[in-house]
Order: C-alpha cells, then sequence, then structure tokens
C-alpha cells in the first residue's frame, strides 16, 4: 500500500513537472516572434531601400517592382494589430528575407503586453498539447491494460493457443 502511494505521488509530481515544462518552453518560444518580426522588419525595410536606390540608379523596372512589392508587405505587417501579425507575416513574409533574418536572429524578450499575450497564448498551446498527449498515452495505457486482462496471465504461443 505504501508503495501504492508513493508511486502516485510521484507520478503527480512528474506530471506537474512535465506540464509546466511544455507550458514554459512552448511560451517562451512564442514571446520570441514579436523580436523576431523586429529583427525581420530591419532586415526588410533594408531590402526596400537598396532596392529603390538601385532602381533609380540604374533605372531597372524590375527593381522598382520589386521595391514596391517589399513595401506593400511591410505596410501590411505594420499596420496590423500586434495579435494579428503572425498570420499577416505567414501571409506577406518574403520568406528568403525570413530565412536570412533567422540565421542572425538573437533571442530576446521586452516585456511588452504583445510579448506578454504571445507568451500567456504560448503556454497555454503548450499545455494543450501535454494534455492531449498525456490523454494519448493514457489512452493507449487503458487499452493496454484491458488487453492485458481479457487474456489474463497466460502466455500466447506461436500457434496462438494458450499455455
Amino acid at each position: 500500500m505504501f508503495f501504492k502511494r508513493v508511486s502516485a505521488s510521484l507520478l503527480k509530481l512528474i506530471d506537474k513537472i512535465l506540464g509546466i515544462f511544455f507550458s514554459l518552453s512552448a511560451g517562451l518560444l512564442t514571446a520570441q516572434f514579436p523580436q523576431y518580426l523586429a529583427q525581420y522588419l530591419q532586415r526588410l525595410g533594408g531590402h526596400i531601400d537598396e532596392s529603390r536606390l538601385a532602381a533609380e540608379e540604374f533605372a531597372l523596372p524590375a527593381l522598382a517592382e520589386r521595391a514596391a512589392t517589399l513595401a506593400a508587405g511591410l505596410d501590411a505587417i505594420n499596420k496590423a494589430s500586434p495579435f494579428l501579425r503572425l498570420p499577416v507575416f505567414i501571409a506577406n513574409g518574403r520568406w528568403d528575407i525570413a530565412r536570412k533574418a533567422y540565421e542572425n536572429y538573437t533571442p530576446g524578450i521586452t516585456f511588452t503586453a504583445e510579448e506578454l499575450c504571445y507568451l500567456a497564448a504560448g503556454a497555454l498551446v503548450g499545455l494543450l498539447i501535454y494534455s492531449g498527449i498525456k490523454g494519448v498515452c493514457r489512452g493507449i495505457w487503458l487499452a493496454l491494460r484491458k488487453l492485458g486482462r481479457r487474456f489474463g496471465k497466460k502466455h500466447i504461443n506461436m500457434s496462438g493457443t494458450a499455455v
């Protein structure tokens, strides 16, 4: 009886630790988005300025068109509310520039209201993911226990007969 109580309390402790770990990990990961977006926007602004300068200097219409496209994406992201920036970024982001921004990304948390909201939303998503994983594992465990009870302690040999 003592072993069951100790193992049950140990499992509850492990469950709480894993729940906190998933929640904090996801929260800290999503809280990085505003910082990453700021670095992406700086890089995007540099691309726009360079494209405009080259288009004016060399009279290249393709570069002027690229600058206009990049500027439209920048305006869309800047005009979006803080809570809609992620979907607007996904819809309007330039992935070549985003990749380069990620390569030079420096993680950071500034504790703005926007960042705290992303942290809270990420923590909630992390907790939901952990709950889902835990539910699947529990379902598998219960199915295996039920299957074990059905066959009892008998072993089934290769021909399918109980020994």
